[in-house]
């Protein structure tokens, strides 16, 4: 397995490689070599001691740009997920709702 001072070794000839394509369009957006190699890491679990510190850090970092005190909610899901959390959390199990979707 790579040492992160290999992957930065790496990252010049892996760059030489890569065929870099320019959108000049709104989007997707092009992604920096060194995001692309941050995703090729190791998986950290969600329930360790390791991911809260990155969790409760990314919280604390986003109430700063927001600026705000309130709690605040980081999801792993889509807006949909975020939405669904929200009616079950304001709806009682049992309870009749409709649902518009466009």
């Amino acid at each position: 397995m790579n040492t992160k001072n290999q992957i930065e070794l790496e990252v010049p000839q892996l760059a030489k490689m890569i065929k870099k394509n320019y959108l000049l369009a709104p989007g997707p957006t092009p992604v920096p070599i060194d995001v692309l190699l941050e995703g090729a890491r190791d998986t950290i679990h969600h329930r360790t001691p390791q991911f809260k510190k990155i969790y409760e850090a990314a919280v604390i970092g986003t109430k700063k740009v927001f600026k705000t005190e309130n709690d605040l909610f980081i999801l792993a899901s889509s807006g949909t997920g975020a939405m669904e959390m929200a009616v079950t959390n304001i709806v009682n199990p049992g309870e009749k709702v409709i649902v518009c979707s466009v």
